[in-house]
Parts: structure tokens; sequence; C-alpha cells
């Protein structure tokens, strides 16, 4: 469901010196958990990107506006988050703010 502004989508593309990647990828186990924990988090991933090695592709979504801004103000975003993106050599982030959510249910046929 989406706030009355739309759903708040984040994708951000983080890049990262070798020596600082499995730094950064183990203080974002606890991260991702907490924030998956939150109860207006819809979802919310970080993963490696597999054609470069020095790239996390992170994916969140809010179910508004301000749900995004009550996630900035965790304690997990105030204090892990600075000292992830301490690690990081650059970060680019996009929103996306969806006014219209719909489902799209492929069918996938084995035969």
């Amino acid at each position: 469901m989406a706030g009355p502004d739309g759903r708040k989508y984040i994708v951000g593309f983080i890049e990262l010196d070798a020596e600082n990647r499995a730094t950064f990828m183990e203080m974002a186990k606890g991260y991702v958990a907490a924030c998956r924990a939150e109860d207006d988090c819809l979802f919310f991933n970080l993963v490696p990107d597999h054609e470069r090695a020095d790239r996390v592709i992170l994916v969140e979504c809010f179910p508004s506006e301000e749900a995004h801004q009550r996630h900035l103000k965790t304690e997990h975003f105030t204090t892990i988050a600075p000292q992830m993106f301490a690690l990081c050599r650059s970060a680019h982030f996009e929103n996306v703010i969806a006014q219209s959510v719909g489902v799209d249910d492929p069918v996938f046929n084995a035969g």
C-alpha cells in the first residue's frame, strides 16, 4: 500500500575499494536486518554487483516519504550507516516516488 504521496523506492550504487569491501559487507548484515525489522520497511536489499567487484547495490522501499523519514531517524541509520559509508569511495542514490504500484504476475511455463 502506498502512502498519500506514493511509495518511495531508493536505489543506491555504492563503490568500495577492495580493502574495505569485506568490512562493509560484514557491517551490512546487522544493518540490513535492522532495516528490514522496521514496521514501515517494505523491502531492503544490499547486494554485491556481479558485474563490478567494487560496487554494491542498495534497493529499499517505504510506503511513503514520511515512513522513509522515520527510517532516517532510527538508531541503526544514525550510528551504523555513517560507519559503513565512511568505508565507501563514492555513493549515488536515486529516489523514485510511485503513485501507482501494480503486481506483475508472470506465467512461467516449464513445458
